[in-house]
């Protein structure tokens, strides 16, 4: 939908652009084509967030069931009325935060146009509650993924990119200008894709993220102050380090993700010195 057309719709609808929900519309019509044509033959396809539908319509055209999920009650029930056309969408008014994801059975593909301003909760929500995820692949500010995508040794990389590492593979599939927006966002975006490659417990994944984020609280102190804090006890700390042989006088921001899986997997008892 263009821009011409986009504003003539809210008007009509006499919806405007919530600034609190992070509201910014696409409308470029090639741009959507190409972002659907990443989910296709699916089974099962949650959008987030799908505003006045950009990229609605061409999901359920390429996959067999799409369930979106609006928070703003306005655009919730225009596309209510403009699902009744298509017998394989289904809109559902709610909070996305609050939906229960980690109850669905059936395998699913995740895609989103995130709203910038809860763009870390949503994430940390799909990668932490989807029991089935195949794929999310999601539009935000490039410099968010920049920080995803940031490597150990980087003042970016901390727990959420440690997360994705740990869960599967990100990558970015196109860069979007801010002018095929509406209103036009202050930087450009990212379309980016990840596929998830490792089949965790949802219990296991919560507690590697708690264990990350405990890590990283301090990142100007050595990991051996950090996992003290955690054991409660330096010199259990200390054994812990040198049966993984990590040094203790590193900081947290220099381990790369197989280092924090062999220290989370100690502190679980889960591995032995050999």
């Amino acid at each position: 939908m263009k821009l011409r057309d986009t504003k003539q719709l809210l008007n009509d609808l006499n919806l405007a652009p919530n600034k609190n929900l992070g509201q910014n519309f696409l409308i470029n019509e090639e741009i959507a084509e190409s972002i659907t044509s990443l989910v296709k033959n699916q089974d099962y396809v949650i959008e987030i967030g799908p505003g006045l539908g950009a990229l609605t319509k061409k999901l359920a055209q390429n996959n067999k069931k799409v369930l979106a999920i609006e928070i703003d009650r306005g655009f919730a029930e225009y596309l209510k009325k403009e699902a009744e056309k298509v017998n394989n969408i289904t809109i559902l008014h709610s909070d996305f935060l609050k939906y229960p994801l980690n109850k669905i059975k059936e395998n699913i593909n995740i895609v989103s146009n995130l709203p910038y301003n809860i763009t870390t909760p949503i994430i940390e929500k799909v990668l932490l509650e989807s029991n089935k995820l195949d794929k999310f692949v999601f539009m935000t500010q490039k410099d968010f993924i920049d920080r995803l995508l940031s490597k150990p040794g980087s003042k970016e990389y901390g727990p959420i990119s440690v997360l994705i590492s740990s869960l599967g593979n990100l990558e970015i599939f196109k860069v979007i200008n801010k002018e095929n927006f509406y209103p036009q966002p202050k930087i450009s975006s990212c379309v980016s894709v990840f596929v998830c490659k490792k089949a965790v417990s949802q219990n296991d994944r919560k507690a590697f993220y708690e264990f990350v984020k405990l890590l990283f609280k301090e990142r100007r102190k050595t990991i051996l102050n950090n996992l003290s804090a955690i054991t409660k006890d330096k010199k259990e700390a200390e054994r812990k380090l040198s049966i993984v042989k990590i040094l203790p006088s590193r900081r947290p921001e220099t381990l790369n993700i197989d280092e924090i899986q062999l220290l989370f997997d100690i502190m679980l008892n889960k591995t032995r010195k050999k």
